[in-house]
């Protein structure tokens, strides 16, 4: 599932951070809703119809890559996981996108909801595992042409036990069909 990897345990929302970096879209479509996904913990996203229409492929596996571009984090937080690090690249392959219709599901379809695909732009938002008292929720927003995939992702953290306690990464994501 693409939102789950991407940049696990790096992120959580700091209010004196600036919004994230969003691409431009067609305004008049109302889609895709600005971001976050996301209320506190917990994912909101938006609705989706498992029997909508399926407007680009996501069969298949995918290479994952993603890079840090910013974070409003402690610097010893920054320290302990590189992923923070402004520059740092994971990259995950054979990664898949089960979906039914709109609708895009953890690892099965019928399963753990993690996004919505409308036209060629899906929204994915995943709380992921509490590690030492901290709670990631991944997001993100990719825009797919053909058989690659980009745009922002943002790893929220909350619960860091060093101030600020809620902090959040900003990234850039790709995805390209293998």
């Amino acid at each position: 599932m693409v939102a789950a990897d991407l940049s696990t345990d790096v992120g959580t929302p700091n209010p004196e951070a600036s919004a994230p970096d969003v691409a431009s879209v067609d305004a008049g479509s109302g889609w895709p809703p600005a971001p976050p996904y996301h209320t506190g913990k917990q994912c909101s996203l938006p609705t989706c119809d498992p029997s909508g229409p399926e407007t680009i492929d996501l069969s298949g596996t995918w290479t994952q890559s993603v890079t840090t571009n910013s974070q409003t984090c402690n610097s010893l937080a920054r320290v302990m996981d590189p992923r923070l690090q402004p520059g740092h690249v994971e990259t995950l392959k054979n990664q898949s996108i089960p979906r039914a219709g709109e609708c895009v599901y953890k690892e099965k379809v019928g399963g753990t909801l993690v996004g919505v695909i409308k036209g060629n732009i899906m929204v994915t938002c995943e709380v992921m595992a509490v590690t030492s008292g901290v709670t990631p929720v991944v997001e993100s927003q990719i825009t797919f042409t053909g058989g690659v995939g980009t745009g922002p992702a943002w790893t929220y953290l909350f619960d860091v036990p060093l101030p600020p306690t809620n902090c959040q990464a900003n990234c850039s994501a790709t995805l390209t069909k293998e």
